[in-house]
């Protein structure tokens, strides 16, 4: 039986990674990370976690999640990497600046809340 073409079997690449979490490239094609600052690129929502670093674990890339939060989110905001723990928090309103959106908000939630989220493999939204 072949994995959804949605959900890819990725690495963690230096450290554990936990469940619900944004997902950024690693270093070697199959390797992951958490993200390495507030609005990195990220291309996927862990959907189990890696307990440690080299475990195998799928990546969510595209479609239905569920996801932690790193900041408070309204239901419809457009979600990034918040924080380097792997939370997701609502895009920026600053005039000018890109934003790397990695899924859609389903529902409303406070920081550390775990919501459902729809993955729309980075989206760049200019606000």
């Amino acid at each position: 039986m072949s994995e959804p073409r949605n959900v890819f079997t990725k690495e963690a690449e230096s450290t554990a990674i936990g469940a619900g979490l944004a997902i950024m490239p690693g270093t070697l094609k199959r390797q992951v990370k958490l993200p390495s600052a507030q609005n990195a690129y990220c291309e996927g929502i862990s959907a189990l976690a890696a307990a440690a670093a080299g475990d195998a674990f799928p990546v969510i890339m595209a479609g239905p999640a569920r996801a932690i939060l790193g900041y408070a989110a309204t239901r419809g905001d457009y979600l990034m990497a918040y924080d380097t723990a792997g939370g997701l928090g609502p895009i920026g309103a600053v005039s000018g600046t890109n934003y790397n959106a990695i899924a859609l908000a389903l529902e409303s939630g406070d920081a550390a809340a775990e919501i459902d989220v729809f993955v729309i493999h980075t989206v760049i939204q200019a606000a």
